[in-house]
């Protein structure tokens, strides 16, 4: 019997959450406190079974990441980026 070929995490489509926590670089309990807080889907294997996370799911929680980091960094630019312009020429005013 030829035994099976070791698959690397990102080859899986359904993660344990320590699985999941290791590609997100985050502990086992905050994957389980994602999932608590219904940041993450999660599903049993069988009824009252373990749970799993589906590699899908798992991207999409990282791409709404990513577009909420984005947002925010648009957010901060926009309301920060004014007023430090303002105070530019502010000073160019004042020097002269």
């Amino acid at each position: 019997m030829t035994p099976a070929p070791s698959l690397a995490l990102s080859d899986l489509l359904a993660l344990t959450p320590a699985q999941a926590g290791q590609l997100l670089g985050i502990s086992r309990s905050k994957v389980y406190a994602l999932i608590g807080d219904g940041l993450l889907l999660a599903f049993p294997i069988f009824p009252g079974g373990p749970i799993r996370v589906a590699r899908t799911d798992l991207d999409a929680y990282v791409a709404a990441r990513q577009r909420e980091g984005q947002q925010a960094l648009t957010t901060h630019l926009t309301l920060t980026q004014p007023a430090h312009l303002a105070r530019e020429r502010q000073r160019g005013q004042s020097a002269r």
